[in-house]
């Protein structure tokens, strides 16, 4: 539940960007529309990658908020489903895109490959690692689904997508992030509660997470026409002499 609620977040934070890009279908700006859509998957591996990491490393505070009794099992469920977060949102981001254009074989396609794998995992699993079989068993299905939705999504705009920016770049740059979550949780948890180790850790990280893409030059000045806070990223990237 924690990890959908924070895909949930995600998908609403892209939910202009899909209003966009159809706006820009029925102006028939296709070309423009592609753009549009790169820049929602882009913005939606930024945003998920770096809530994957910071729940995978601040798993322990998260679980001790949520369940106090149960904090150890807890923290290994967040840890393993961590990425959930990235996979679900890119899904939702994909299958909504795909039904809206009245493409549904494709979404029952990767929906039934999905559920299909995440049965065999659990049968396949559960014996041998218990609960966590569902976690993984989800992740597997979240990948599946992920990965057939994209490509149907990438081949019906015939759009060919930007593996270094979209999705390297990103992943670097939350991986990085995640080192920066561990360094503050082992100086702030010793003095601090759970809580305020949490609320911390994520501005300190986000701010540098933000400042770092910007450097990297890996968000596109363009991209900031078409999703929300796009204009404080602006501020911010001319701040740093980036735009």
């Amino acid at each position: 539940m924690a990890c959908g609620i924070l895909a949930a977040v995600v998908t609403i934070f892209l939910l202009p960007v899909m209003g966009r890009m159809f706006q820009c279908f029925k102006r028939e700006e296709n070309r423009f529309a592609r753009t549009v859509f790169q820049s929602g998957v882009h913005f939606g591996m930024v945003h998920g990658m770096f809530l994957s990491v910071f729940v995978a490393v601040m798993g322990a505070q998260l679980a001790d908020l949520l369940c106090p009794k149960g904090a150890q099992t807890v923290t290994k469920l967040l840890q393993g489903g961590s990425a959930l977060i990235a996979l679900a949102a890119l899904s939702a981001y994909f299958i909504r895109l795909l039904h809206s254009m009245g493409k549904k074989y494709p979404v029952l396609i990767a929906a039934c490959g999905a559920d299909v794998s995440f049965v065999i995992f659990v049968a396949v699993s559960i014996g041998k690692i218990g609960v966590l079989s569902y976690v993984y068993g989800g992740l597997a299905g979240a990948s599946v689904l992920c990965v057939l939705a994209g490509v149907f999504a990438y081949r019906q705009l015939r759009v060919q997508p930007d593996w270094l920016g979209t999705f390297v770049v990103p992943v670097g740059a939350a991986g990085a992030a995640g080192l920066v979550c561990l360094l503050l949780r082992r100086v702030l948890s010793s003095f601090l509660g759970s809580l305020a180790v949490l609320l911390v850790t994520f501005a300190v990280a986000g701010a540098l997470y933000w400042t770092a893409l910007l450097l990297l030059r890996n968000i596109k000045e363009q991209e900031l026409e078409v999703i929300p806070g796009g204009r404080l990223l602006a501020m911010l990237g001319q701040l740093l002499r980036v735009f």
